[in-house]
């Protein structure tokens, strides 16, 4: 896993801001393939933890993957709203897009 920037600047990221939403990349340049909201370290643990059945096998074929902070804050109504919206952006592959995100985002959590 690769962070995209500085990763002390992403640690920071997560420590000032209870919930955010991040991305993963196949590799930097290219659109995500997946879309979520995490707090704490979540989005480090795709490959011990998946929620997401196929995100998980992907990231294991994977030598490296990106991961971007899109945006972070205290207040996880907002981080939720700011998901579903880069995943209304980004699309499912179920309906043209490159997210291996099977359901809209916030509350709808369903993999």
């Amino acid at each position: 896993m690769i962070w995209f920037g500085e990763k002390s600047l992403f640690k920071k990221s997560l420590l000032r801001h209870k919930h955010y939403v991040y991305a993963l990349f196949k590799e930097e340049g290219l659109p995500p393939f997946y879309v979520g909201k995490g707090s704490g370290n979540r989005c480090r643990y795709h490959t011990s933890n998946p929620g997401n059945k196929a995100v998980g096998r992907l990231v294991k074929k994977l030598d490296t993957y990106y991961v971007g902070i899109l945006a972070s804050s205290e207040n996880e109504d907002a981080v939720l709203r700011l998901e579903e919206s880069f995943i209304l952006k980004f699309k499912s592959i179920l309906y043209g897009g490159t997210l291996l995100n099977f359901s809209s985002g916030g509350r709808n959590t369903a993999s």
